[in-house]
């Protein structure tokens, strides 16, 4: 099966390069699962009771400190800093015709050092933050393990009723690559980080539908550094 076709809307990204696929690594420490779901479970609590402390601040943010990163914590935190701030989101998806929308959709994301600076807690709000507003949202805990070299995550967001575990590790061509191993990923989806500057970075999402030989793009997310107490952009078209 052939790519989807090439439209002028992902240009930006035809010298992107692929990677081979890897086969998800499943767990095989139980007791690290489940304290990293509470930590998750813990997240969502904190998340809700610094949003109530700070009455001033919209609906949507904790505040503009984002904790202090552990100097004593490996070294590889640092692959993910980037996360760490308030960034305005806007998203686009692939049609099935295989063009892009022309519809952006905002959204808001904030990432922040939790655990000592040990590890990141990063937020995602369907919409930007408005005061009165009470958009969907969720978390991704991000936690390195030195054993394995790699990052687990967990995602859970206020809409499902379930909690996604994933897996991300920088390859060789010095990106960060990210993949679900539960629930089910026989969707064969993977999604790669680019950090274009200090201030911007995007999330690309491909899928494949010849179980991986081949890859398409069918999301991404493009991230810029927000403005902290947060202000509207500007509008776009």
């Amino acid at each position: 099966m052939q790519n989807a076709p090439t439209t002028s809307a992902e240009s930006r990204s035809q010298d992107l390069r692929h990677v081979q696929v890897r086969r998800p690594i499943a767990f095989s420490n139980d007791l690290f699962h489940m304290a990293l779901l509470s930590v998750l479970l813990f997240c969502v609590v904190l998340g809700a009771a610094d949003r109530a402390a700070a009455k001033a601040v919209p609906d949507g943010l904790a505040g503009c400190d984002y904790g202090t990163r552990d100097p004593g914590a490996a070294q590889e935190l640092d692959q993910f800093a980037f996360l760490i701030g308030n960034y305005n989101i806007q998203t686009k998806q692939r049609l099935p015709d295989g063009s892009w929308s022309k519809t952006v959709r905002p959204a808001y994301w904030e990432g922040r050092w939790i655990l000592g600076g040990t590890a990141i807690a990063d937020y995602w709000y369907d919409q930007p933050p408005v005061a009165g507003s009470n958009p969907g949202r969720g978390v991704n805990v991000r936690m390195f393990r030195t054993e394995t070299k790699q990052w687990t995550n967990m995602w859970q967001h206020s809409r499902l009723a379930e909690v996604w575990t994933l897996l991300s590790e920088v390859r060789p061509d010095g990106l960060m690559h990210m993949w679900a191993t539960d629930p089910d990923t026989s969707d064969h989806r993977r999604m790669r980080f680019e950090v274009e500057s200090k201030d911007r970075w995007v999330r690309i999402e491909e899928r494949s539908r010849d179980q991986g030989t081949t890859w398409f793009e069918v999301a991404f997310i493009e991230a810029t550094r927000a403005p902290c107490p947060w202000v509207a952009p500007p509008a776009t078209e």
